[in-house]
């Protein structure tokens, strides 16, 4: 039977034992007065429910008390038969405990509801746990407004603009669930991001989201970032940079100069200082 709490009503059964032979009672006459309590020391009082024998006739007493009358510390509890004759006088007494003894799904609940904040000290896996989430950060967000396939508002707030920019959004309910894509762009009005490559459907109002710290270049800063190179950073033989610039120089693009033709009876090759197709100096 596990132990009374303090703060909580208590039930507990007892068997009551013949005077005459020290038999139990079968079914006990239990009449107002013959069951009194006294909690954490005080004075003996009624029971608020008289108890009953339950089953009938099973010589089983089960009593039922109020958060009250269990109190805080202990309580006893007498029976005694007033009538004089039935059975011996009897007394239960319960040590209450003063809080519940916790579950292993309340103990996993308090380890899983501790706030980051209360778990700061080097060394411990409290720190280590936290420094793990904030390398791993997610920032959660819903969608709002009226989104299409390549943009739409959501309610983040407290972001600069560009904070998320080329960072992975992956949606996590709604008809998009699991869909990921980079992040071209976030405006801080409305909490607005834009992207290059489209949904595969507009999400809905609500949709949930997670942004990952992720950097991932929209295809168009890739070819921009190709084709904006320096020319001169690539002379390496054996490199395709600098295959390409020297195609490039004997085409004219460099110090060499020349044409080079397209179609013709010379088609794909560079003549230099040439004054008209067919007519040329090499």
């Amino acid at each position: 039977m596990a132990s009374p709490i303090s703060g909580s009503a208590y039930t507990f059964t007892v068997s009551l034992l013949s005077q005459t032979d020290g038999s139990i009672v079968a079914n006990p006459t239990l009449a107002t007065g013959d069951v009194k309590i006294s909690t954490d020391g005080g004075a003996f009082t009624n029971l608020g429910t008289l108890p009953t024998v339950t089953p009938a006739s099973g010589g089983i007493v089960e009593v039922n008390l109020t958060s009250a009358e269990v109190g805080n510390d202990h309580f006893t509890v007498s029976f005694t038969d007033q009538a004089g004759s039935e059975w011996k006088t009897t007394y239960y007494h319960e040590t209450v405990q003063s809080t519940e003894t916790p579950t292993i799904s309340d103990i996993a609940d308090a380890v899983w509801d501790e706030t980051y904040a209360s778990h700061t000290s080097a060394g411990t896996f409290g720190k280590l746990m936290d420094l793990l989430r904030k390398a791993n950060r997610a920032i959660e967000g819903e969608v709002s407004g009226t989104p299409t396939t390549t943009a739409f508002d959501t309610n983040l707030t407290g972001y600069t603009t560009g904070a998320f920019d080329s960072e992975v959004l992956v949606f996590v309910s709604g008809s998009l669930n699991g869909e990921a894509r980079p992040i071209l762009s976030f405006s801080a009005t409305n909490g607005r991001l834009t992207f290059e490559e489209p949904w595969t459907a507009a999400p809905s109002a609500s949709d949930e989201f997670v942004i990952l710290p992720y950097h991932v270049h929209a295809v168009s800063e890739i070819a921009s970032g190709i084709w904006s190179e320096s020319q001169s950073s690539y002379t390496t033989n054996g490199t395709f940079g600098n295959y390409l610039d020297s195609k490039v120089s004997l085409a004219g693009g460099g110090s060499g100069g020349g044409v080079f033709y397209t179609d013709g009876p010379i088609v794909g090759r560079v003549i230099k200082d040439a004054t008209a197709k067919g007519t040329v100096s090499e």
